[in-house]
């Protein structure tokens, strides 16, 4: 596992060109992030199958575009500061004020970490932060505000592509459901960057049990089912605990191995939701090999008798169970895929590049 200590110029470990758990803070009016440009354009080194529009700088003031919506921003705003605006207005003006209005133990989790992020850009603004000829710092971002980082990125990807449904909005806003509509979203964003198209399924036009969204392969048509599955964990669990959590892990996955839809390939994620360990191999994660134990009770797959799923992605991105004090943990995840399926994927080296995008995905670009 590579260091978590990314120098201030290197690279994300992955080798995708995206800066890693660095966050872009700005103090004053005349810092800004990005050479001033003329007209906007399709560009996205890090992002290429997004379509995403680089900001314009005119008359004092950075312009962003997302979607068909434009936002007057100013110049000494930086892209991560932006990405904590793009979560206050999907959240919604009313519905912050009134969660603002309410102590930290009653208030949404978001709530928190933007106050965490603030409290991080205050004690980080420093001369041995500050980048080069630029009026703006950089400073290895703590567990609480990379889990709002990368919260407002796989939004401001999935409304770049218009993919946000309200429905999922308004599950976000509230505590009792924002742990598994999150995953939902960053499994959806995951396959927006990962090169796919995706298709939610309305809960209110189908009867029968059905997977998250169905994903489509733009450059080779390629359809596969995804559904995502988030442990829910109790606040007062300090770390994960077998003896509880290996049973709730197999319902999860019990669960959506019923969910899969005809005749495509099916891939069912599945978050562990616990803190990360990050000495710790990830064979030798208990929380790993208890999947793996579930796995095995629904039998070996043969020729004659192959497994219902294509794939099992686990993975732990719990940023915000970490120290706020300290700087986060690289994320974990793990692929388990059986070698009969009932819809295989046409290329196995599909999943080498799914593992590939999986490492990056918790790198947020400094610009975009």
């Amino acid at each position: 596992m590579p260091s978590n200590k990314i120098g201030r110029n290197d690279p994300c470990p992955c080798g995708s060109g995206l800066k890693y758990k660095k966050c872009c803070l700005n103090r004053t009016a005349s810092g800004f992030r990005t050479q001033e440009q003329s007209q906007p354009e399709i560009i996205s080194p890090t992002e290429p199958h997004l379509q995403i529009l680089s900001s314009i700088v005119h008359n004092g003031y950075r312009f962003r575009i997302v979607f068909n919506r434009v936002y007057q921003r100013p110049l000494s705003e930086t892209f991560h500061e932006f990405l904590v605006e793009i979560i206050k207005w999907t959240f919604g003006e009313v519905w912050w004020r009134k969660q603002k209005g309410m102590s930290r133990e009653r208030r949404h989790n978001v709530l928190n970490w933007c106050e965490d992020f603030f409290e991080f850009k205050k004690n980080n603004i420093t001369d041995d932060n500050k980048l080069d000829t630029l009026k703006v710092y950089e400073a290895d971002a703590s567990g609480p505000v990379w889990a709002l980082m990368t919260l407002g990125y796989d939004l401001f990807c999935l409304q770049t592509e218009n993919k946000l449904p309200d429905r999922m909005i308004e599950r976000l806003r509230k505590n009792i459901s924002f742990q598994s509509v999150r995953y939902e979203i960053l499994t959806a964003a995951f396959m927006l960057r990962f090169g796919f198209d995706i298709r939610f399924l309305d809960e209110d036009e189908l009867n029968a049990k059905h997977c998250e969204f169905i994903a489509k392969d733009i450059k080779s048509g390629l359809e596969i089912g995804v559904e995502a599955k988030s442990r829910k964990r109790d606040i007062s669990d300090e770390k994960y605990n077998s003896d509880r959590d290996s049973r709730a892990l197999y319902r999860l996955i019990n669960k959506a191995v019923k969910q899969k839809p005809d005749d495509i390939p099916y891939i069912i994620f599945i978050d562990v939701n616990t803190v990360l360990t990050p000495g710790t191999p990830l064979t030798s994660k208990p929380w790993f090999i208890d999947i793996d134990r579930a796995i095995g009770k629904m039998g070996i797959p043969t020729a004659e008798k192959p497994d219902i799923y294509t794939a099992i992605v686990v993975t732990n991105f719990a940023f915000s169970l970490e120290d706020p004090n300290l700087t986060t943990s690289l994320p974990e995840h793990g692929i388990i895929a059986p070698l009969y399926c009932i819809d295989p994927i046409p290329d196995i080296k599909w999943l080498d590049d799914l593992n590939a995008n999986l490492k990056r995905y918790a790198a947020v670009p400094s610009e975009v």
